[in-house]
């Protein structure tokens, strides 16, 4: 509350119009960016830093500011000036200035909109800029710092596909993604062909041969037949036929050689192929019948295409953004289609063979076509561990020293990503179990990083410690393929040599948007957002590209700029390795958002959280990843008390733990990650139940009845938006109550919106004060569970 000067000095000054331009910008940028003012929360880093601006300087201009008083020596005109120059430094956390510039956009032109706009400012101004404070007073009044956690403690984030939620998956969205999750790229990898093809290299050279004999060959010097208008479509049909021809010619060459799966050319770059989110259109690739299902009416799904493939028009365009994010586009459909598909590009990223001339090198180009049709399943990239019996699937494991076989139902989850850990889960049964209702158990596959805790070891401990309220573990295991563990640099890559290749880096991510471009002095060897330098050289090598690089470096802010290490490449495999493990427990359920109703859900959450709770008092075990796909619920379940458990300890911890899991990065469900995870703080217990009010929050937004989408909304940028941007709109989003139920009676669905009074109760309790948590408080997992049972018990929903 002001005091009775101030409220004279503001009385004598009112604002009338002098707010007019600030909100005038914020209704601009807000139209360009698709938002309505009231999301104003939700722009860009760069509009959002504009329009704070905007306001600082508007109010700096209004009378009543000169005269107006605050706890910092020089009155609140000295105060705001001082708070301008931190923003435009970046020295303060937006976050709490949200109210201010939501109180400014709304102020009507009266005595008592300008008296709540200057308290707001007062208080914005003391909160940003907090006096400085000396010996045991400050010892006794300043509450813990939550401070970012160092390197060796914290595995970094990084962004991948497979985390997207509630997207429409426009190609600019998924190609910045697709970008960064696959990193470095390494090309020109020797003995490629050799290893992954295994085409006998004589029967090529015989087929060779035969192309160059008769009176019309189809090859003398160059490939023949090349039409002279090479447009798309001619260069697709006479691809076409030489493909059959050059299979016909193999057959003949050796009777014996036959076709390990009937692959078909596919040609029909303008139509859609089915079963993507968005329109995918690809220009070329083989496809062939899955389970005896071939394309009806020639409509091709993803789950037929066994090959995917890219035509460009210049050689100048196979690169990064030119050629190779757009077969990694196509790649991540087929693997999101395919359950038992363990690669097209593998779960480490891309690599690819040496560029080759198909009229200088005919051979390698014979080899290729071949290769492509004469692969096995197993070299296509098919798991040979999901055994096809008729019509089942089975897998066989040894638990406690027998065999066993699990028959898989159904599938229930397949991350749709390429690099990471590729979660796939299916309901399954024991084949020994004749019973009319058989038991139920889960089979999940992933790829994890070897240095990181066996999930298998963690939940068998979770489960023999008696946690409630999590998945009961049955078996672990690491999946054998050949004979030998399943990982991507032995098995799948087979030993590839990636040091002496060519690595391809995408720029940082802050300098990789649409808006960026990289000036290269030879458009031949290096394109707009991608650097490629030979393994153990310095990207920086050559003088057109250093200077192009630093050309963008600097225009970026200090901290925005690389490391000089960040620019390099040494002689080593810089991209880990990836284990195939897999997981069985005894636990069933449907994800918490496809609960039967507004009660299920809350119940169901309520549970999750008293799992969260014992998996941290009876396994010391810390989950770090809560989001929409680890809380299940069972509202079949004869046991009341698990309606709702826990999965996923892919990213769990031991919570005493002081050093990283040695992993190179972490992935997570962005848009339910707290606030602090967001700017690095080291992770918490309270971070985790931060993250249950987003998913109950996303939820509430996104669904309008049990597992009922409504599809992409504005949100849908928490999908691409940076950590720091991120982390921004979420705090505007909870730091004042009135706002927050104003934008929630907008953004929830009719189905969900009686829980927002329940809601908002949650958001006092996980938000003091609007504002993210200073210190570990254990008895918040009482106040949440006990706000979700009154909700539960209400007579209103």
């Amino acid at each position: 509350m002001l005091d009775f000067n101030s409220q004279q000095i503001i009385s004598q000054h009112p604002i009338g119009s002098g707010l007019d331009e600030y909100r005038a910008l914020v209704r601009t940028r807000c139209e360009a960016q698709g938002l309505q003012p009231a999301a104003f929360h939700m722009l860009n880093n760069e509009s959002l830093k504009e329009i704070v601006i905007k306001l600082l300087l508007s109010l700096l201009s209004l009378p009543a500011a000169q005269s107006l008083p605050s706890r910092s020596s020089g009155g609140l005109f000295i105060a705001l000036t001082k708070l301008l120059g931190s923003v435009h430094k970046e020295n303060v956390d937006r976050g709490r200035l949200m109210p201010l510039l939501g109180a400014a956009l709304d102020a009507d032109s009266d005595s008592d909109s300008d008296q709540a706009v200057w308290e707001i400012v007062t208080k914005s101004v003391e909160e940003s800029t907090p006096p400085p404070q000396t010996g045991a007073v400050a010892s006794q009044q300043t509450p813990p710092e939550q401070k970012p956690a160092s390197i060796s403690q914290q595995t970094p984030s990084f962004v991948n596909s497979g985390s997207l939620m509630n997207t429409s998956e426009f190609r600019k969205d998924t190609d910045y993604v697709l970008n960064q999750e696959l990193s470095n790229m390494y090309v020109n990898v020797p003995n490629f062909r050799q290893l992954y093809f295994g085409l006998d290299s004589h029967i090529a050279a015989l087929v060779l041969e035969r192309c160059t004999q008769g009176d019309d060959p189809l090859f003398s010097e160059r490939w023949n037949g090349w039409p002279q208008n090479p447009e798309e479509s001619h260069v697709l049909a006479w691809f076409s036929n030489l493909n059959t021809k050059l299979v016909e010619l193999a057959r003949s060459v050796d009777p014996a050689l036959q076709l390990q799966r009937p692959l078909r050319l596919r040609t029909k770059p303008k139509e859609p192929i089915i079963g993507s989110t968005a329109k995918r259109m690809m220009d070329i690739g083989y496809v062939g019948i899955v389970d005896g299902d071939e394309a009806v009416d020639f409509k091709h799904h993803w789950s037929h295409v066994m090959i995917v493939g890219e035509l460009k028009s210049s050689p100048g365009t196979d690169n990064r953004s030119g050629c190779w994010l757009h077969v990694a586009r196509y790649a991540r459909e087929v693997l999101a289609a395919q359950a038992n598909r363990r690669f097209a590009f593998d779960r480490l990223g891309g690599i690819a063979s040496e560029r080759f001339d198909v009229n200088q090198n005919p051979l390698e180009f014979i080899s290729s076509v071949l290769g492509f049709v004469m692969m096995n399943d197993e070299q296509l990239g098919y798991d040979p561990t999901i055994i096809k019996s008729g019509t089942q699937q089975y897998i066989e494991v040894r638990h406690d020293g027998q065999a066993e076989r699990f028959i898989l139902d159904k599938l229930i989850f397949r991350q749709a990503c390429i690099v990471g850990r590729a979660t796939t889960c299916w309901k399954a049964h024991h084949d020994e179990d004749d019973g009319e209702v058989k038991k139920v158990y889960v089979i999940k596959d992933s790829w994890q990083y070897p240095e990181r805790s066996e999930e298998g070891l963690m939940l068998q401990e979770a489960t023999i410690n008696g946690v409630k309220n999590m998945a009961k573990y049955y078996h672990h295991e690491v999946v054998q393929v050949g004979g030998i563990d399943d990982d991507i640099r032995g098995n799948v890559r087979k030993g590839l040599d990636l040091t002496v290749a060519t690595v391809s880096r995408p720029v940082d991510s802050e300098a990789s948007s649409p808006a960026v471009s990289v000036q290269i002095s030879n458009p031949n060897s290096l394109i707009a957002g991608q650097r490629e330098t030979p393994a153990g050289q310095s990207s920086n090598a050559g003088g057109g590209r250093k200077r192009a690089l630093s050309r963008v470096e600097s225009r970026l802010h200090p901290r925005k700029r690389r490391s000089p290490m960040s620019t390099q490449t040494s002689r080593n495999d810089e991209t880990g390795n990836r284990i195939h493990r897999r997981l069985i427990v005894q636990s069933y359920g449907k994800r918490i958002h496809e609960a039967g109703s507004p009660k299920a859900l809350l119940a169901g959450l309520e549970d999750c959280i008293n799992g969260h709770e014992s998996l941290r008092r009876e396994a010391g075990l810390l989950h770090r990843d809560i989001s929409i796909n680890n809380l299940m619920i069972n509202e079949e379940e004869e046991d009341p008390s698990q309606r709702g458990f826990l999965i996923d300890l892919d990213l769990a911890i031991k919570e005493a733990r002081t050093g990283a899991s040695g992993a190179k990065r972490k992935t997570g469900t962005r848009a339910f990650m707290a606030i602090g995870a967001l700017r690095g703080v080291q992770h918490s217990f309270m971070h985790d139940l931060e993250s249950f009010f987003w998913v109950l929050y996303w939820i509430c937004i996104h669904y309008d009845g049990p597992g009922i989408s409504i599809g992409a909304t504005e949100f849908e940028k928490w999908n691409y938006t940076n950590d720091r941007q991120l982390a921004w709109s979420k705090s505007g989003l909870v730091s004042d109550e009135y706002q927050f139920l104003d934008d929630a009676k907008r953004d929830f669905t009719e189905y969900y919106l009686p829980l927002l009074p329940w809601v908002n109760k949650l958001r006092k309790v996980v938000f003091p004060n609007g504002k993210p948590w200073t210190e570990p408080d254990e008895g918040l997992y009482a106040r949440m569970k006990d706000i979700l049972r009154e909700a539960r018990e209400s007579q209103d929903l």
